[in-house]
């Protein structure tokens, strides 16, 4: 069943403001602090310390498993994480969660854990560790690690099963990665109203593209896919980041029908209501893309004008 708190959580931001006032901070938030996620045997199960450092990443881990290096607040790891909640089935023991990389407390600047640094130079999430077959294999970069997920775990597979419809669902990926969720961080990363506008103009004008491909009750139709992964994380999860910053939502309009029903079933779904961090803890963490001091490759990529990569 999904957790009650969060799938309430993930509704409100899909809904005009209300117990969120727009632009202001909680008191909440105001003094949130990280927290590490140290050890699960799966996602929805996880152990949370009050701490950022001396637990971050010191988990023991089993050399035999599957590990996943992640940051709680980072949406590229949660297409990752729901991958592997998804092909683990809600079974325990299928992989390990360790928060490898977590906000300073400059709240600017990362804290990234040595094991994440040795598995990946670059030190981003999310980075998979595959201890199970005698020699480590590492992958990274989200996309990448969610097919090699699907293909590694057991289970039911998150592409469908013709040549043809998983190169579609390849396509309908590749096109929102690029095309869609850069205009969620435009929106907060940017500076001049007009910058904004025209982001929330685009991210309207996609979510209109993707809405008129819904098959329902999830993308590709009943059964929850890599489309649904890939999106879900900005879509579903971070809406109220918009709404809280910039007052943004959807429209509940007739256009836009097929997108808040499939954002009602998406965040329903066990895996999202379990991989994604409390309303309060999001909005502490993206502070810093509003206000314009994060410090991040895709912060750098938006304020630049360049491809996030």
């Amino acid at each position: 069943m999904p957790h009650p708190a969060r799938l309430q959580q993930v509704l409100q931001a899909l809904t005009p403001l209300s117990s969120v006032e727009k632009g202001n901070e909680s008191e909440a938030s105001k003094s949130m602090r990280p927290v590490d996620i140290v050890a699960t045997g799966r996602g929805g199960c996880v152990s949370r310390a009050p701490a950022v450092s001396t637990a971050m990443g010191s988990a023991p881990t089993d050399k035999s498993q599957l590990e996943l290096l992640s940051a709680w607040y980072c949406p590229y790891a949660q297409r990752a994480w729901l991958a592997l909640e998804e092909k683990s089935g809600g079974v325990e023991g299928v992989y390990t969660l360790t928060n490898a990389q977590d906000i300073a407390e400059d709240e600017i600047t990362y804290i990234k854990s040595p094991a994440l640094l040795a598995a990946n130079p670059k030190g981003l999430v999310p980075t998979v560790v595959d201890r199970r077959f005698g020699k480590e294999r590492i992958v990274h970069e989200s996309l990448v690690c969610v097919e090699y997920i699907d293909e590694a775990v057991s289970g039911r597979s998150l592409f469908p099963g013709t040549a043809a419809d998983r190169a579609r669902a390849r396509i309908w990926i590749n096109w929102a990665d690029k095309v869609v969720i850069p205009q969620f961080y435009r929106m907060l990363v940017r500076k001049e109203p007009s910058e904004r506008a025209d982001a929330a103009a685009k991210l309207l004008a996609g979510i209109r593209t993707l809405a008129a491909q819904i098959a329902g009750p999830f993308f590709l139709g009943e059964s929850f896919s890599a489309v649904d992964i890939a999106v879900a994380p900005w879509l579903v999860c971070r809406m109220c980041i918009l709404q809280h910053y910039r007052g943004f939502c959807v429209p509940e309009t007739s256009e836009y029908a097929a997108f808040h029903a499939w954002a009602a079933a998406v965040a329903a779904r066990p895996s999202i209501t379990g991989t994604i961090p409390t309303l309060e803890r999001l909005i502490w963490a993206y502070k810093r893309y509003a206000d314009g001091t994060a410090k991040s490759m895709v912060a750098d990529a938006i304020r630049s004008s360049t491809p996030i990569t």
